[in-house]
């Protein structure tokens, strides 16, 4: 969640509103980044209408160093092709926190803290799906029966086949899912759709893992271009999907049972 600090004199809801529209577009544009649909050009602008809509709306004795500091963040995917994010960096004294609240001799504390730091992120780097990326189960377990039968029966496997489910799926290196998420999903000759997640599983095919996901898919009834969002009217029953054939996740709220209405990410509009 964003606070603003309080409105200037003479604002409105009108003008608070639109700073926080355009606060998400470049929050967005930088989520976007990494999937290189982003121009440089793009980001800047974004950011220059937020600081330009938030020092009208709020005064500039709000303008504090950091938002100067958003200029450079065009520069930054001008030269790099990427951006690092700081989210990382940002929850490692959770660790360190961890190491020094029960250290009470002063004269071996950095020490203690410091090689204790560093022999869990040397064992943490050991785990072989420390880095993986490709399209699958997060942490996948073995499937209840009467799924594992359902998932064998529909693909025609095996009696003996394993059968793998898990609650988070990766649809791509970029992203993962989990049940009850909306999703978009890429369907033939280039449909979109947007479906509702109810299972994950994972089975061998022909030597290989094969991941699919068990999704209810929606078709467009309204898209509001300007708005930015699409309204679904969802099948009566779910389908079985590649799991690589999700695009991404999206933020959505009911309009009913049946029908949903979605954010369109910034790389989908």
């Amino acid at each position: 969640m964003v606070v603003m600090p309080n409105a200037a004199a003479g604002s409105d809801v009108e003008a608070v509103c639109k700073v926080f529209i355009s606060l998400w577009q470049v929050v967005e544009l930088l989520q976007a980044a990494p999937r290189g649909v982003v121009r440089p050009a793009q980001l800047l602008h974004a950011i220059e209408e937020f600081l330009e809509l938030l020092r009208a709306t709020f005064g500039p004795r709000r303008m504090v160093s950091k938002f100067h500091a958003l200029l450079h963040l065009a520069d930054e995917l001008e030269r790099f092709k990427a951006m690092l994010t700081c989210w990382v960096h940002e929850r490692k004294h959770r660790m360190v926190r961890e190491w020094c609240d029960g250290m009470k001799n002063t004269t071996q504390f950095e020490r203690w803290v410091m090689s204790n730091v560093v022999c869990q992120h040397l064992h943490a780097l050991r785990d072989p799906d420390k880095f993986l990326v490709s399209v699958g189960l997060v942490n996948p377990r073995d499937a209840p029966k009467v799924f594992a039968k359902v998932v064998r029966d529909d693909f025609d496997l095996p009696a003996t086949a394993n059968v793998y489910t898990a609650r988070v799926s990766r649809y791509n290196e970029w992203g993962v899912c989990a049940t009850g998420d909306c999703v978009m999903v890429n369907g033939s000759h280039g449909a979109l759709y947007a479906g509702w997640v109810w299972k994950h599983a994972a089975f061998q095919d022909v030597g290989s893992t094969r991941a699919v996901s068990l999704v209810q898919l929606g078709d467009q009834l309204e898209h509001n271009p300007k708005g930015r969002y699409a309204t679904w009217s969802l099948r009566s029953s779910p389908e079985w999907i590649c799991t690589a054939d999700i695009v991404d996740t999206v933020i959505f709220t009911w309009d009913d049972e049946s029908t949903l209405r979605s954010v369109l990410p910034l790389h989908l509009v």
